[in-house]
């Protein structure tokens, strides 16, 4: 194998950063927040790593951090970005460069109220529809065979989305109707106005009044 071809397989395995934030930090300086509050699938994995080959870091990580005034030792804790944090980590264990990592930092008086900023951080208050996924593809120009194995949009599932709507056969009953007209003056209408009341009362009769 040529040193031009080496150097150039070298470069392809790099992640860039795509994003600009307050500061930046390595991945060894990021410590977990949230315990087992999430889980990364192997299916969401895999998407979040084609995600990442193809547009690199795009989004800044949310740290707070808390200092020690002891040591004055400053400690890095994520309030979102855990599910990245693995894929970046798995990628440099694949031998991708890894570059530091865009971090915004959050303000927090004590550790409650930082863990009260992560869970508002994984809670989802939008929801994305079918009918809205539809138009914004339509209008970015997007396929969904383009994006169903880098995207995981809540419970929605892709693998559904162009599949046929399942046919169901249902027996169709013969439906039967009597008519029957019944005329009155209209000086009768008190008397008879209960009884048909009483009438419409039973399950399937309808009722149409008329004028002549």
């Amino acid at each position: 194998m040529s040193k031009k071809r080496k150097k150039s397989e070298s470069v392809t395995k790099e992640i860039k950063v795509h994003c600009e934030a307050a500061a930046t930090i390595s991945l060894d300086e990021l410590l977990d927040f949230q315990g087992e509050l999430k889980i990364l699938t192997d299916d969401d994995f895999k998407k979040f790593r084609r995600l990442i080959l193809k547009h690199g870091i795009t989004a800044a990580v949310y740290v707070w951090r808390q200092t020690n005034g002891k040591t004055s030792k400053v400690t890095n804790y994520m309030l979102d970005g855990h599910q990245r944090l693995k894929v970046l980590k798995a990628l440099r264990g694949e031998g991708y460069k890894i570059p530091e990592v865009p971090v915004a930092y959050i303000d927090a008086p004590t550790r409650e109220v930082a863990k009260e900023i992560l869970l508002s951080h994984v809670s989802s208050y939008g929801k994305v529809t079918r009918e809205g996924l539809d138009m914004y593809m339509l209008d970015a120009g997007l396929e969904i065979e383009d994006m169903a194995d880098m995207i995981s949009i809540g419970n929605m599932s892709f693998d559904d989305i162009d599949a046929e709507p399942e046919l169901k056969e249902e027996e169709l009953k013969p439906y039967n109707k009597i008519n029957i007209l019944i005329s009155f003056p209209p000086s009768l209408f008190p008397k008879v106005s209960a009884l048909i009341e009483k009438i419409t009362e039973i399950e399937g009769v309808e009722y149409e009044q008329s004028s002549l």
